[in-house]
């Protein structure tokens, strides 16, 4: 299996936090798998694409994302975020 190439980019821009990238929405929200101890606000929020560049750089891995939904899309991530949490607890009360 390849490696994934890291990319590292400087963007000039006076107010990062309105970065515009073609076919990227301003804000989408993001699901993560929840561990033992994960509330919904844990895994569940709105994030824009420099927020997540930082949360990358800070130590978010790619296969911590469970999913990544659009602006409009946020029924259907609380519906995915709270099915990964009760699978979660039901893998707790089973061990």
């Amino acid at each position: 299996m390849k490696k994934p190439r890291t990319i590292s980019i400087h963007i000039p821009c006076s107010d990062p936090q309105e970065l515009r990238i073609a076919g990227v929405p301003a804000s989408f929200w993001v699901v993560l798998h929840p561990d033992h101890n994960s509330e919904l606000d844990d895994i569940l929020y709105k994030s824009n694409f420099v927020n997540i560049c930082l949360q990358v750089q800070g130590g978010l891995n790619h296969s911590e994302l469970a999913g990544v939904y659009g602006p409009s899309e946020k029924g259907n991530a609380v519906k995915h975020a709270e099915k990964l949490l009760a699978a979660k607890m039901e893998e707790v009360k089973s061990a």
